[in-house]
């Protein structure tokens, strides 16, 4: 079930950069567990959580929202109008590829931002692992 996925810590980190600030169910709390997926009963804006600590009385922050890979394409459509998509290829139908188009203004086009952006050969052999390269795409290069 590759769109009910949570994305690892390192993704999570450049969402996270990227202002992604939606409720989510899972989160990293690196300071604590380290790379290990905490499940929250509920849902919780992980990357804006704080709280304050009574044994060290102070504020601690730090935590890394984990959102599912379907989370984050609602994402990177609702927000930044960027649809990415995976499709299955190849004679046995057993590569993926991605596809990214992004729907804007004319104002975002003359600045640059093209209608249909990248579509990668990528020869991934599932879809899961075909929508966690487009995302990275979308956020080292996109955003």
């Amino acid at each position: 079930m590759a769109l009910g996925t949570p994305v690892d810590i390192e993704t999570g980190k450049k969402l996270k950069e990227k202002k992604f600030s939606e409720l989510v169910k899972s989160y990293y709390d690196e300071k604590r567990f380290g790379k290990k997926l905490v499940e929250f009963y509920g849902k919780i804006d992980a990357n804006n959580m704080t709280y304050l600590s009574l044994t060290k009385g102070t504020i601690q922050s730090g935590y890394i929202s984990a959102p599912t890979i379907g989370e984050v394409l609602d994402w990177f459509y609702e927000v930044h109008g960027i649809h990415l998509t995976a499709t299955p290829t190849g004679i046995l139908m057993n590569d993926w590829n991605y596809h990214i188009s992004i729907s804007g203004t004319s104002d975002e086009i003359k600045l640059g931002r093209k209608l249909n952006y990248k579509s990668l050969n990528g020869n991934f052999k599932s879809r899961k692992e075909t929508y966690i390269a487009g995302i990275n795409f979308v956020l080292n290069k996109l955003l």
